[in-house]
């Protein structure tokens, strides 16, 4: 071969090792996390989790007094969640742990979404915000929601927004109000399939027309003991809605239910679904001031029939995760487990998070999970 031929080579080499080590800097930017997982709120992520913990990658804790009840959504790099006691949103750098920005409210915050270089998030004060992602800097507010906004979902230009008086759609672009469904009390999180919107209040699961706001049908599902439906779960034809004691499987395109099943214990938060099973976690039992017990708990799709439970340290107001064949699960003591969602099987459990109540997010091979203690990233 010349040595013309073995330079090109060299350098051709040279030039490809450069672009894969670069590549694999800055592969994460691009790595979304959303709320529960995806758009039909199932709570299964893409991304692979690590079958077991093997180090603390990093761990954020701007104060001693931190309190990050909610749950962890990620994009353009960064991860973001809200610290509930110093009505504070964070924005901390995936790769490094460190802050890069925070945003500060006087009133309370609610639960943030991440889409396409912009978080949204409302507060108690009835104002809804998308802040630029990059910088920290709002881009708009809405003014015009009633009191606490529940978790946003964004489909298209629009982001839906549910409140204590029902749902709002607006502009993404402009902050604009699209329309308004006033109903008969708060709703706690919406789920978008083509379209078609899903979100239910303590007394009805509503389907709307996402363009119009236009209801197209309306069921009524039990409200019971404490607490009210949380977010819907889509899962091909069917949804499936809790409140704190039942759970419903609903046909989505007429609104008939096919099931609905009591449980014994307290769900502060929505079930997950994947492969014919449901999961999610309770608190207490007979007593429902009963914090010191709790388990996770699966029953099947199908008929609601149950498959397997895990006691768990302590109770629990966190929602399940799911990545492949595992299911993932904080509890009050600050322990995260995993578990085997086909048996219930532990497979491992990390110690000394603090109290967790938000759901772990995956992404990148690594979790994400925020508590008492701070917010960590474990892989």
């Amino acid at each position: 071969m010349s040595n013309l031929k073995i330079q090109y080579c060299k350098s051709a080499c040279a030039i490809f090792i450069t672009f894969l080590t670069l590549s694999g800097c800055n592969s994460e930017s691009s790595i979304e996390a959303k709320l529960r997982g995806s758009d039909n709120n199932s709570g299964v992520y893409d991304s692979e989790a690590p079958t077991t913990i093997n180090e603390i990658v990093w761990k954020f804790r701007p104060s001693r007094q931190n309190d990050f009840m909610g749950s962890i959504v990620a994009g353009n790099s960064k991860a973001y969640i809200v610290d509930f006691r110093y009505r504070t949103l964070y924005a901390i750098d995936v790769q490094a742990g460190e802050e890069a920005w925070r945003w500060e409210s006087d009133e309370e915050i609610g639960q943030p979404e991440y889409n396409d270089g912009a978080v949204y998030v409302g507060t108690q004060g009835g104002e809804f915000y998308s802040i630029d992602s990059a910088s920290g800097n709002e881009r708009w507010s809405f003014k015009g929601v009633e009191r606490m906004v529940y978790t946003p979902a964004i489909n298209g230009r629009t982001v839906y927004v549910s409140d204590a008086e029902g749902m709002r759609a607006i502009d993404i672009k402009t902050g604009q109000l699209n329309w308004s469904f006033i109903v008969d009390g708060p709703s706690a999180g919406v789920t978008v399939d083509g379209n078609v919107l899903y979100f239910a209040t303590k007394n009805y699961l509503f389907s709307v027309n996402k363009d119009t706001g236009k209801e197209l049908w309306r069921t009524g599902i039990k409200y019971s003991r404490i607490g009210q439906p949380k977010a819907p779960v889509l899962l091909g034809n069917d949804i499936y809605i809790n409140s704190m004691s039942e759970i419903y499987r609903v046909d989505k395109n007429t609104g008939q239910i096919i099931w609905s099943k009591e449980v014994s214990g307290i769900m502060n938060s929505a079930v997950a679904a994947s492969n014919g099973k449901i999961f999610f976690g309770v608190w207490g039992g007979a007593a429902i001031d009963d914090f010191k017990s709790g388990y996770i708990k699966s029953i099947a799709t199908d008929d609601g029939a149950a498959l397997w439970e895990f006691k768990l340290n302590k109770g629990t107001g966190s929602s399940p995760s799911v990545s492949g064949d595992n299911v993932y699960i904080g509890d009050w003591s600050g322990t995260l487990f995993a578990l085997d969602s086909n048996t219930g099987e532990a497979l491992w459990d990390f110690k000394g998070i603090g109290a967790i109540s938000g759901a772990p997010a995956i992404f990148g091979g690594s979790i994400i999970i925020g508590g008492d203690e701070g917010v960590f990233r474990l892989k």
